[in-house]
């Protein structure tokens, strides 16, 4: 019954805003719990080949709840496929949405209505400080059509 009322909200959502959110693609990479340090970047590539939608891009992770954490900072590396780079460092919160079991999924919003080149993006990202807890990190890309 929950998963038809959210289904319903989600349609009255997307009728009310006029626009569809499609869940384009996510990369995700596995890092050790026990601790992830700054020398090991994870490295992603996605291939883009829309080039009209408006793409959001969120910084993803998963990580034991109840864990006692500090907001972790995260180096990323965006390379286009134009050779343009992007450094940043986007702040994983303390708390994010209980997943299963005892994990929580963290999703944090770093770009927004953005439209993309064609070709292939890659995404280095690695911790400022050692990291523990954290079992997975990676990029997640959304399309509004």
């Amino acid at each position: 019954m929950k998963g038809v009322v959210r289904a319903l909200i989600v349609v009255a959502v997307v009728a009310v805003t006029g626009c569809k959110v499609v869940p384009h693609g996510a990369m995700v990479a596995d890092v050790s719990p026990k601790g992830w340090e700054p020398e090991e970047v994870v490295t992603l590539r996605y291939d883009n080949a829309d080039t009209t939608s408006l793409t959001s891009i969120h910084i993803v992770a998963r990580r034991e709840c109840g864990r006692d954490v500090e907001p972790l900072a995260v180096r990323l590396r965006v390379c286009a496929p134009d050779s343009a780079e992007v450094n940043d460092v986007v702040l994983l919160p303390t708390r994010g949405e209980k997943g299963g079991g005892s994990f929580e999924e963290v999703d944090v919003l770093w770009v927004e209505k953005a439209r993309l080149q064609a070709g292939e993006y890659t995404f280095y990202l690695s911790p400022q400080e050692p990291a523990k807890g954290l079992w997975s990190v990676g990029v997640e890309i959304e399309n509004r059509e």
